[in-house]
């Protein structure tokens, strides 16, 4: 079970809690999955920062980030739900190739999102009511 995996001393799970936005880049580069059990996420911006650096993400099946991920670069779980998100984290541990495949899938999604393709979407809106 998780419990066991994170005592046990060969695996490198590290619980931080909140993380100064200038770390981000070294801890997100540092793991091999993003876990965000949040109940209250906005839009997941640091979901998406995981994405773009090919990480898998498992997250809570919440606020906007179903619209970030799927089942094709990570995995949903329901808030709350402690056993299918341990489950969920073991088994990307322990499964190389989804966990690659994910985070690829995850990478490629990414792409789509951009400050500009987002003021570009805002101005068609803008324009639509003038």
């Amino acid at each position: 079970d998780l419990k066991k995996k994170i005592n046990d001393e060969s695996m490198r799970i590290k619980i931080t809690g909140a993380v100064e936005e200038k770390l981000m880049p070294y801890y997100i580069s540092s793991m091999d999955v993003y876990v965000s059990p949040s109940i209250n996420e906005g839009f997941g911006l640091s979901i998406l920062n995981a994405m773009s650096a090919g990480k898998p993400v498992i997250a809570y099946n919440t606020t906007a980030i179903p619209e970030l991920v799927d089942d094709k670069n990570g995995i949903l779980v329901e808030p709350n739900d402690i056993k299918t998100l341990s489950d969920s984290i073991l088994y990307l541990i322990e499964n190389d190739k989804e966990r690659e495949k994910l985070g690829k899938n995850g990478m490629e999604k990414s792409m789509k999102y951009s400050w500009d393709k987002s003021i570009e979407e805002i101005i068609k809106i803008y324009n639509l009511f003038l």
